[in-house]
C-alpha cells in the first residue's frame, strides 16, 4: 500500500514527540534532585534504549518510548520473546551501557502507549498480562528469582529466563531493574503537578533534544553543565523556587504601612516581624526577642 505523501514525516513525529515530552519531564525531575550528571539523546552506545539515557550519581537510567495513536492490547510473553524480542534487546542495551560504565546500577525503563491484556493467559500460570505486570510492579525490587520461581507466575518467570540464558543471579538483576510503563504512563512521568514556570522549563528542555541530536558534534551524551549552557540555564539552583508572589490587579497598596515594614526590618537582627488585621485597621508591629530567624508574615482580607 502507497503512504500518503507526508504520512511517513507524520507518523515520525507521533514517534518522537511522546519521546522528548517524556524526556524532558524526567531530565527535569533528575536536575532538580542534583543527581544528573549527563544526558544521553538517541545514544548509540545504548543499543535501544537509546531514547533516552540519564547518568545520575547512583546509577544509569535507559528508556526506550514506544508511542501510538491508537493503542493495542498485548501479551507480555509475546512482547519480550515474539518478533519484538524485547527480552533480548533489552539484555543487549545493558551489555553495551556496562561496557561504558562498569560496575554502574543499571536501570532499563519500557514505556509504551499499549496496553496490556486482561483475558490472555501466560505459560500455565493461567493468569493475564495485566495481572502480571501489577505484580511486576509490586515485587521487583524486593522479590528474588526463588520468590518469583514459588509464586503463580513461577512456569512464566522460568520460560523467561531460560530464552534470556543468563545465570540466577544475572537474571534477577537485570528482572529487579527493568520498569515496564504501559498505557501512556510515561505521559504521567516526571513532578506531580508542576507549577507554571516548572512546565516552561520542561518545554524548554523538550525542545531542545532533538537539536542535540542534529548537532553538528554528532555526540551521543552531553555533561550536565553543557546541558544547562545550551539552555542558557545560569545553573541547576535557577529550578529552585524563588519565593515570590504575583500581585494581582486587585491589589492596593499601603505606602504607610509599607514604611513602617521595612523601617523595622533594617531596624533589627533577629526575631518575627508579624503583620496582623484587616485593611481597614490599623496594623501592630511586634517580635519577640531571642530568636534566630526573622521571618515576615502577613495577612491580607479582602
Amino acid at each position: 500500500m502507497q503512504i500518503p505523501s507526508g504520512e511517513g514525516e507524520r507518523r515520525a513525529q507521533r514517534g518522537y514527540v511522546p519521546q522528548y515530552d517524556l524526556g524532558a519531564q524526567v531530565i527535569y525531575q533528575e536536575l532538580a534532585s542534583g543527581r544528573l550528571l549527563w544526558i544521553g539523546v538517541a545514544d548509540r552506545g545504548a543499543g535501544s534504549f537509546d531514547d533516552i539515557v540519564l547518568g545520575l550519581s547512583d546509577r544509569i537510567i535507559a528508556y526506550q518510548v514506544k508511542s501510538s495513536r491508537d493503542p493495542e492490547p498485548f501479551s507480555i510473553d509475546t512482547l519480550l520473546l515474539g518478533a519484538d524480542n524485547l527480552l533480548g534487546r533489552l539484555i543487549e542495551a545493558r551489555r553495551r551501557i556496562a561496557e561504558d560504565f562498569t560496575n554502574a546500577h543499571i536501570e532499563t525503563v519500557y514505556v509504551c502507549d499499549d496496553y496490556p491484556r486482561t483475558n490472555d493467559k501466560l505459560a500455565e500460570s493461567g493468569l493475564t498480562s495485566a495481572a502480571y505486570l501489577r505484580a511486576h510492579e509490586a515485587h521487583r525490587l524486593s522479590w528474588r528469582i526463588s520468590d518469583w520461581r514459588d509464586s503463580l507466575y513461577g512456569s512464566f518467570i522460568t520460560a523467561i529466563q531460560k530464552r534470556s540464558g543468563l545465570s540466577d543471579l544475572e537474571f534477577e538483576r537485570i528482572w529487579r531493574n527493568t520498569q515496564f510503563r504501559t498505557s501512556g504512563q510515561g505521559r504521567a512521568a516526571g513532578i506531580d503537578n508542576p507549577s507554571i514556570g516548572e512546565r516552561k522549563r520542561i518545554a524548554q528542555i523538550a525542545a531542545l533534544l532533538p537539536k542535540l541530536v542534529a548537532d553538528s558534534a554528532d555526540r551521543d551524551r552531553w555533561p550536565v553543565s553543557e546541558f544547562l549552557d545550551r539552555l542558557q540555564w545560569k545553573d541547576p539552583f535557577v529550578l529552585r523556587h524563588g519565593h515570590t508572589f504575583p500581585v494581582d490587579a486587585l491589589y492596593e497598596s499601603n505606602e504607610e504601612t509599607q514604611e513602617q515594614l521595612l523601617t523595622s526590618l533594617t531596624a533589627i537582627t533577629s526575631g518575627y516581624i508579624s503583620l496582623v488585621g484587616p485593611p481597614e485597621v490599623e496594623n501592630q508591629l511586634f517580635w519577640p526577642r531571642g530568636c534566630s530567624q526573622l521571618r515576615a508574615l502577613t495577612s491580607h482580607a479582602i
